[in-house]
């Protein structure tokens, strides 16, 4: 049998160490190093791997108990290489390496030909220690079996008696009260050597005790600084939470009186400005105030100095009446002589207005014009039509005189020939009656083409008023609203155009600020990554559920847990470790970028709240949307004739008065 394998899993101070024996056909492998190297170690770690692990054991100083273990490879006699494996366990503690099953304990004490452990480690697992113990038993053997021992070495019985003779005298030189010669005085100096040196030399199992002592220390040490760094991150936590707990409990005393305000209007953004404009006028208005209250003061003082008649302030009504009627008086005599010449000046005008209009009115009898003056559009028609007439008049006149004329001379041409015939009156008579009757139908024809050319004026007049494709008799029929109702809508709707206006202008002044606050946020995260709030949370969240996760598992089947494979026990506890890394690096940047989140965060607030006021805005928008819709349908139905097309009550009331004038 040979070892062409030994695995130093977990031993003593070994870790996943593998020593390769397999080279040459059966010489032997020296392994050589210093002091605490780990030779011993080796020895009792094939020890361990062919018989099993001792109970107590110097060699857990780095690894846990349940954690040990050893192993490697076994070339049988038949030249069958056998691969195990040892733990430290109770039972089924050999381990098939390549499957894992359990191998039976009898057909593995039949690999090493009867040689048990006790003579394996007294022919094969003999260390310097042992070797040392054995030899000092032999020398200080007394019995038989010490002296054959001796003298098998030695030979004859004449070279004992020499060696006994030697032992008396030795005996006599270095017994404990033998004279203080040299050498014994040397061995005693020896001897507290070897005694300071025993008590300054730590063993191997002391030295192992003080590495597992310091690797326990280590990690409580690890545990205390996480302890430490997640306190210390409580600590930063509440400590922020501290800090903006006042302001917290404020923002919310803040959005709860503005739930119960409703809707408020958004001051403007240049607002701060107007404060601070209004604050330095009302503090030149509060000096002016002092210096007029000083003068007012003086004023009193000087008052209170003065000595005034009683009698003249019983009057002080009437002195201040009498001297503003004085400077009236004064006033008007100044400016008497330019009155006087404007007076002049508008008499003459007004003279000769009168004699080309009323030539038969003197000017002194002018106010009797004043009743007239309100109706000036009745008079201008009126003139206009009286023009109209007098020249009709004056033509029905020459026609007249034409028909005089040629009455007369037919009246001398009929006197010529004797006279006129007893029937010439009659004749004459209904000559006038026929010429009478043809004037009046020549005035009625004149009339007419008046009155057509009226028409014809009018319908021009219609055509360009719009909104009225009818007649001029339908014009005349159409029921109009009257002016105060049109008056109204015009109201309502200045009103709706004002609110709808308000709410375009806050839109766009919202718009501007969300656009800037889109750009500071924009600019505020491409400066860098910005945790959140939430992202801690979630990180904190994560990093509870991989432990509670990682806890369940350590707490299961142990059999499960060892059945497990290393590469899935390994991925729960970096997973574990790597959650707690997001959650320690998240808090972290947290307190060291309190600024940039809070800013981060007020900006957060505030597109929220213009998010929420635009929907508002909109909301509003919409209603106000129906409401015109409302008030546009009302403003249809108030003109029953059907108008095309119905314009704003402003509009519509100067189309009212222009066909009303029409």
């Amino acid at each position: 049998m040979k070892i062409t394998r030994l695995d130093l899993t977990a031993f003593g101070p070994f870790t996943d160490v593998s020593l390769e024996l397999g080279a040459g056909a059966e010489g032997v492998h020296v392994l050589f190093g210093p002091n605490e190297a780990g030779k011993s170690s080796t020895l009792r770690a094939i020890a361990a791997w062919f018989f099993g692990f001792d109970h107590e054991t110097p060699d857990k100083f780095l690894h846990a108990y349940d954690r040990l273990a050893v192993g490697g490879t076994l070339r049988l006699a038949s030249g069958e290489e056998l691969r195990t494996r040892r733990r430290k366990g109770n039972k089924n503690t050999l381990l098939d390496a390549v499957t894992g099953a359990p191998i039976d304990a009898e057909a593995w004490s039949r690999c090493f030909g009867g040689v048990d452990e006790a003579l394996y480690r007294s022919l094969y697992a003999i260390d310097h220690e042992t070797l040392v113990t054995g030899a000092k038993t032999l020398l200080d053997a007394k019995g038989e079996t010490g002296r054959l021992l001796f003298g098998a070495a030695v030979g004859s019985p004449r070279q004992l008696r020499l060696v006994e003779a030697l032992s008396a005298e030795a005996d006599q030189r270095f017994r404990a009260h033998a004279p203080k010669t040299s050498i014994a005085a040397s061995l005693l100096e020896l001897e507290r050597v070897r005694k300071r040196e025993r008590d300054a030399t730590h063993s191997v199992g002391q030295l192992s005790a003080c590495r597992a002592e310091l690797a326990d220390a280590e990690r409580a040490l690890s545990r205390v600084e996480a302890e430490t760094r997640e306190a210390s991150a409580r600590l930063g936590r509440l400590t922020r939470v501290e800090r903006v707990a006042r302001a917290l409990l404020e923002r919310e005393a803040l959005l709860d009186e503005r739930a119960r305000e409703g809707e408020v209007r958004l001051l403007r953004r240049d607002f701060d400005a107007l404060v601070a404009g209004a604050r330095s006028r009302r503090e030149a208005l509060g000096l002016r105030e002092e210096g007029a209250t000083r003068a007012i003061d003086e004023i009193r003082a000087e008052l209170a100095a003065l000595e005034v008649r009683a009698d003249l302030l019983e009057n002080a009504g009437v002195i201040q009446a009498l001297e503003r009627a004085l400077g009236a008086a004064e006033k008007a005599r100044l400016d008497q002589p330019r009155q006087l010449k404007a007076l002049q000046t508008h008499t003459a005008r007004v003279s000769e207005l009168l004699r080309e209009l009323r030539p038969d009115l003197a000017i002194e009898e002018v106010d009797t014009l004043r009743a007239v003056i309100g109706r000036s559009g009745l008079i201008e028609e009126l003139a206009q039509r009286g023009l109209v007439l007098d020249d009709r008049l004056a033509k029905l006149d020459e026609r007249e005189r034409k028909q005089a004329d040629e009455r007369d001379a037919l009246a001398r041409s009929l006197g010529d020939e004797g006279g006129a015939p007893p029937e010439l009156d009659a004749l004459g008579r209904a000559l006038a009656a026929a010429r009478a009757e043809g004037a009046i139908d020549r005035a009625i024809d004149d009339e007419r083409v008046a009155l057509e050319h009226d028409r014809r004026r009018l319908e021009a007049e219609r055509a360009r008023l719009g909104r009225f494709t009818g007649s001029l008799d339908a014009l005349v029929a159409l029921r109009l609203p009257e002016l105060a109702a049109i008056d109204r809508f015009a109201a309502r709707f200045d009103a709706l155009a004002d609110r709808e206006e308000g709410l375009r202008r806050e839109a766009r002044e919202l718009e501007r600020g969300r656009a800037d606050d889109e750009r500071r946020l924009e600019a505020l995260l491409e400066s860098g990554e910005i945790p959140s709030f939430a992202a801690l949370e979630r990180a904190r969240a994560d990093r509870e559920a991989r432990w509670i996760e990682l806890r369940d598992w350590l707490l299961g089947d142990e059999g499960a847990l060892r059945a497990e494979p290393l590469a899935g026990r390994s991925r729960r506890v970096v997973e574990y470790g790597e959650a707690v890394a997001r959650a320690d690096q998240l808090s972290d940047a947290l307190a060291r970028d309190a600024a940039r989140v809070e800013e981060r965060s007020a900006l957060g607030v505030r597109l929220e709240g213009a998010r929420r006021r635009m929907e508002a805005l909109a909301a509003s928008a919409r209603e106000h949307a129906d409401e015109r819709g409302e008030l546009e349908r009302a403003w249809a139905a108030e003109w029953v004739e059907a108008l095309t097309p119905l314009g704003a009550p402003r509009e519509m009331r100067e189309w009212r008065e222009a066909a009303m004038r029409l």
